[in-house]
C-alpha cells in the first residue's frame, strides 16, 4: 500500500464526485469550481469536489487506474495533446468518451464510469441550461470529435 497523507483516500474519491482539472489549464479551475457547485445544488448526492492535478501526466494516471474518472480539459489543451503527444492521444480517443461539450470546455469520462451516471450527469446539465444563476452552462453539439462522445438518449 502506497503513502498517502491521508490514509483514507480511496474512501474520499470513492463518496465524492471528483472532477479533475489541470493547474496548468488556463479557465478550467474556475469552470471546474462553477460546475461543481452547481452538482451540490442540483445533484447532492453526488458530492461534487474539484480535484487540481499539477498537469495533465497526473490527471492521465488518475484516468487510467480509474482513482478520478472525471476530468474537465479547455480544447486547447486538448488540441495540444491531440497534436503533441501521440501516447496521450491514443488513450483519449480510445479509453475515454465525452459526457458534455462546453463553449471552451469538455468533460470527459474514463471508460469504466458507467452509463447510468454518464447519463445523469448529461442530463443535469442540460437542465442548467435553464437556470439563469448557471448561465455559462451550455450544451454546443461537435461532430466528428476525436474523442468519442458517450450514446446519450437526448442530445
Amino acid at each position: 500500500m502506497g503513502h498517502a497523507p491521508w490514509g483514507q483516500h480511496h474512501v474520499y474519491r470513492q463518496i465524492h464526485m471528483l472532477i479533475m482539472c489541470s493547474k496548468k489549464d488556463y479557465g478550467a479551475f474556475e469552470f471546474t469550481k462553477h460546475i461543481a457547485k452547481y452538482f451540490q445544488e442540483y445533484l447532492p448526492n453526488s458530492k461534487a469536489r474539484v480535484a487540481r492535478a499539477p498537469h495533465k501526466e497526473r490527471i492521465f494516471a488518475l484516468l487510467k487506474s480509474n482513482q478520478i474518472p472525471l476530468a474537465l480539459f479547455s480544447y486547447t489543451q486538448l488540441n495540444k495533446i491531440k497534436d503533441y503527444n501521440a501516447e496521450y492521444s491514443s488513450f483519449l480517443s480510445e479509453n475515454t468518451k465525452v459526457l458534455f461539450f462546453f463553449p471552451s470546455m469538455v468533460l470527459i469520462s474514463n471508460r469504466e464510469f458507467s452509463l447510468k451516471k454518464s447519463e445523469r450527469i448529461f442530463q443535469s446539465l442540460k437542465k442548467a441550461q435553464n437556470y439563469k444563476k448557471f448561465n455559462n452552462i451550455k450544451f454546443k453539439n461537435r461532430n466528428n470529435y476525436f474523442i468519442p462522445f458517450f450514446k446519450a438518449t437526448d442530445n
